[in-house]
């Protein structure tokens, strides 16, 4: 908007930096949480990245973005956009300069991350996706390891369902308040014997708590996220077991939703970057009869496209063992780094007509020199019927090669 309010768009940089931005989220590569990328922006090209990313219901997403200390002066716009029901993006978050931006997903949703430079801005980056629980952990030191029962389990002789988790802990343990919200019921019930349901302020949802073995909270009390609101204990029909809260998540006044990734606080690392980082922006070329381009850094993703031996392409970021990689034509998508080498004289062939040295192996492209009749220069790799070529004064380029 500011550029466009500045007529910046009107200028070719500010045209270019813009579909940069645009064609970012229409060519979006699919990532799994958790993720971490390290990239480039190159100064000879505005780009931007955009990952696509599906994130549970119950979790908020957390993009971290971070530079080398040299290059603290990069600035980077992160935008997060929520895919709508017929396929298009729609802003949701934004952050300039930043690098961290959070967005929640109460319901399962699909979003898109872009990352882009102020124009005229280079260096190297790293982005780490991941997602984190909605609401707190509802019991006192503990964690994952103490849920005992799981929901959906069958009860009661499979006569119903359970609708929420148990976590086990010492009777007279703190159960707290997984949000911030206000009190709505504190009562008995034959099942869960004494409980609390909670109105959570935050995300909309009703949160229950019950087996309590005492109830510190009345109806109506404001309670902030973490406070006690009652103590662990065994009433209702938990009467012959194990001390335990039974906790129940209710969203937007629906049924009951698995209260797991809610508040499972367990933290996964995306796996490291193994793939060669000082290899990102140089020119390489694929190894295999044929390499599979993925929308995805994962071999079960149906390739994309299938690139023949020898395609030359620049990597423009990794993650794992995968490259992301540029094609000359614009095309993004992953590759395995074991796919790609460096490039060699392969041939010396000599021009059988005079043919211009391009910039790009497309039209409209450069004219960096004109190559005479039977010149003769050495291939180092193709991109359709374009090979990139070095000449006898080692100056690289494209050339035609067929009539």
């Amino acid at each position: 908007k500011e550029l466009r309010k500045a007529n910046f768009d009107r200028t070719e940089a500010g045209r270019a930096w813009l579909d940069a931005g645009e064609r970012a989220l229409n060519d979006s590569v699919s990532v799994a949480l958790p993720f971490r990328e390290t990239g480039i922006f190159p100064l000879e090209t505005p780009m931007a990245y955009a990952y696509r990313v599906r994130v549970p219901a119950g979790r908020r997403l957390v993009a971290r973005l971070t530079a080398p200390a040299k290059d603290s002066t990069l600035r980077v716009f992160i935008d997060v956009f929520e895919v709508q029901n017929d396929g298009k993006p729609k802003r949701v978050k934004y952050a300039e300069n930043g690098t961290v931006l959070s967005h929640e997903a109460p319901e399962a949703t699909t979003l898109l991350v872009r990352l882009q430079p102020r124009i005229g801005q280079e260096g190297p980056f790293t982005v780490t996706l991941e997602s984190q629980p909605l609401l707190s952990f509802p019991v006192a030191g503990r964690g994952y390891s103490s849920l005992i029962s799981f929901f959906g389990m069958p009860r009661d002789g499979g006569r119903r369902l359970h609708e929420g988790v148990d976590i086990a802990a010492p009777k007279g343990t703190a159960v707290l308040a997984a949000a911030d919200g206000v009190i709505s019921q504190v009562t008995t019930n034959r099942l869960g014997g004494l409980v609390v349901y909670q109105n959570d302020t935050e995300h909309g949802f009703t949160l229950y708590y019950a087996h309590l073995s005492k109830q510190l909270v009345k109806p109506g009390q404001q309670v902030k996220r973490g406070e006690t609101i009652g103590l662990v204990g065994n009433t209702g029909n938990a009467i012959t077991t194990g001390p335990h809260l039974h906790f129940g998540v209710y969203p937007f006044y629906r049924g009951a939703a698995d209260p797991l990734p809610y508040v499972d606080p367990r933290g996964t690392q995306p796996a490291p970057v193994v793939a060669n980082t000082k290899k990102l922006g140089a020119y390489l070329r694929t190894t295999p009869t044929w390499a599979s381009l993925r929308k995805s850094p994962e071999t079960r993703e149906k390739a994309s496209i299938s690139l023949p031996k020898n395609t030359i392409l620049r990597p423009i970021a990794a993650t794992g063992t995968w490259y992301r990689v540029a094609l000359p034509n614009g095309a993004v998508g992953y590759l395995q780094a074991a796919q790609l080498q460096p490039l060699a004289k392969l041939k010396k062939q000599a021009l059988a007509a005079a043919r211009p040295l391009l910039t790009a192996p497309n039209a409209p492209a450069d004219t960096l020199k004109l190559l005479a009749a039977r010149q003769p220069v050495h291939v180092l790799g193709q991109f359709g019927p374009f090979a990139f070529v070095e000449t006898a004064d080692k100056v690289n380029g494209w050339v035609r090669l067929e009539n």
